[in-house]
C-alpha cells in the first residue's frame, strides 16, 4: 500500500514545494522588503537620534517607492516631537526641494536647531535654487563654520557669489574647493568659467590645463576642452583653439555646441563656406536658435549663396524680429537673387527700425536698392 502511494507523495511533495517557491517569487514587494526595514527599524530603535541612519532608512523607502509611507512615519515623528529639529529636517527632505512648503519646513528646522548642518546646507540649497543669493550665501558661510573644510560647500558658495555678481569672491571660493579636493572637475569648470568672463584668458588657460593633467579620464573633459578652446579663440590663438575643439569632438562627436565654435573660427577667418558648413550641423540641435540661423545666413551671404542663406535670414526675423540687421542682408539677399517684393519687404523694415547714426551707410545702401527698385527720389538721411 505504501509503495504505491510513495510515488504520489513524492510527486505532491513536489508539487508543494515548487508552489512555496512561487510564492515566494511572486509575493508582494512588501513582504520581500520587510527585513531591510525591520534592520533600519531595529537600528533606529538603538539610535533614535542618529541622523546618517534615519537618512539611509529613508532613502531604502524612497528607493522602494514608499515616499508616501516614509512621509506618514516622519509627520508623525515630527508631531511628537514638534521641537526637535532633527525631525523637522528629516520631514524636509521627503519634499520636493522645490516646494515652498519644504522651504518652511527647513527653515522651521534650522530655527529650532541652528547648528544642524545638514538642514543648513539644505536651506542654502532651496535659497539658491529660488535665485535668493544672499540668503543662500548666508546659510553656506554658516554651515562651512559648522563644519569647515567641505569642499562642495565652498564650491556652491561661489557659485551663489558668482550670481550675485561678486566675482572675487566666487573665485576665492571654487579656489579653496579645489585645495579641499583637487579632482573634482566641476570646481574648475566654474572656476575656470569665472577668469573667462572676466577677461582673465591666462587664467581661465592655467586652470583648464591643470584639470586636463589630473590623473584618470574624466567624464567632464569634452567641456574642459571646449571651454580651453574659447578661452584660446579671446586670446587670438586660433590654432590652439581648434586644436581644442577637435578634441572636444574626439571625446564627445554629436557636441553640437563646439561645431558653432569652430563655425566661429572658420567665419573670423574668412572661411565662409567652412563656416557654413560648421553651423549647419550646430542648427540640427538648436533649430530655434534665432541667432545661429542669422549666423549660417550672414556665412552663406558672404559666401555669395544668397539662396541658401535666405530661408535662414527668414528664419532669424520670425524668431526675433526685434533683430533690425538681419533685415538689411535679407534684403540685400533677395535682391541679388532677384526677389523683389522680398528685398523690398525686408529693406523697408530695416530703414524704418534702423536709428543709429553708425548705420548710415547701411541705411544708405538699403535705400538705394529701394530706390532702384521703387523708382523713387530718396528722402534725405539729415
Amino acid at each position: 500500500m505504501l509503495k504505491r502511494l510513495y510515488p504520489w507523495m513524492c510527486f505532491a511533495f513536489v508539487l508543494l514545494a515548487m508552489g512555496i517557491f512561487s510564492m515566494a517569487q511572486g509575493r508582494p514587494a512588501e513582504a520581500q522588503d520587510q527585513p531591510e526595514l525591520q534592520y533600519y527599524r531595529r537600528r533606529l530603535e538603538r539610535n533614535p537620534k542618529e541622523m546618517r541612519i534615519h537618512i539611509e532608512y529613508q532613502d531604502v523607502m524612497l528607493k522602494m517607492g514608499r515616499r508616501s509611507q516614509a512621509l506618514r512615519e516622519y509627520l508623525l515623528r515630527m508631531t511628537s516631537a514638534p521641537q526637535n529639529g532633527l525631525f523637522i529636517y528629516l520631514y524636509a527632505r521627503l519634499l520636493d526641494a522645490h516646494t515652498d512648503e519644504a522651504l518652511v519646513y527647513l527653515k522651521r528646522a534650522v530655527k529650532q536647531s541652528p547648528n544642524l548642518f545638514a538642514a543648513r546646507f539644505d536651506l542654502a540649497r532651496a535659497y539658491y535654487y529660488r535665485g535668493k543669493y544672499d540668503e543662500a550665501i548666508l546659510h553656506y558661510r554658516a554651515a562651512l563654520r559648522l563644519k569647515p573644510g567641505q569642499a562642495p560647500v565652498h564650491h556652491l558658495l561661489g557659485l551663489a557669489y558668482y550670481h550675485k555678481g561678486y566675482i572675487p569672491h566666487a573665485i576665492a571660493e571654487y579656489r579653496q574647493a579645489i585645495e579641499l579636493d583637487e579632482n573634482d572637475i566641476s570646481f574648475y569648470l566654474n572656476l575656470g568659467i569665472a577668469y573667462y568672463y572676466t577677461g582673465k584668458f591666462d587664467a581661465a588657460i592655467a586652470v583648464y590645463q591643470k584639470a586636463l593633467g589630473l590623473d584618470g579620464g574624466h567624464s567632464d573633459w569634452h567641456t574642459i576642452y571646449r571651454d580651453l578652446g574659447m578661452a584660446y579663440a579671446k586670446k587670438g590663438e586660433a590654432a590652439r583653439a581648434e586644436g581644442a575643439y577637435r578634441k572636444a569632438l574626439e571625446l564627445k562627436p554629436d557636441y553640437i555646441e563646439v561645431y558653432e565654435n569652430l563655425g566661429n573660427l572658420a567665419f573670423n577667418r574668412g572661411d565662409y563656406g567652412g563656416a557654413a558648413e560648421a553651423y549647419e550641423k550646430t542648427l540640427a540641435g538648436a533649430s530655434e536658435d534665432g541667432v545661429l540661423h542669422f549666423k549660417l545666413g550672414l556665412a552663406y551671404y558672404n559666401d555669395e549663396a544668397y539662396k541658401a542663406g535666405i530661408p535662414h535670414l527668414q528664419r532669424a526675423v520670425e524668431i526675433d524680429p526685434t533683430r533690425t540687421g538681419v533685415f538689411y542682408y535679407l534684403g540685400q539677399a533677395c535682391y541679388k537673387e532677384g526677389m523683389a517684393d522680398g528685398a523690398k519687404k525686408a529693406l523697408k523694415t530695416y530703414v524704418a527700425q534702423e536709428k543709429r547714426m553708425s548705420k548710415h551707410a547701411y541705411v544708405l545702401e538699403a535705400k538705394q536698392v529701394l530706390h532702384e527698385l521703387n523708382r523713387i527720389k530718396l528722402p534725405s538721411l539729415f
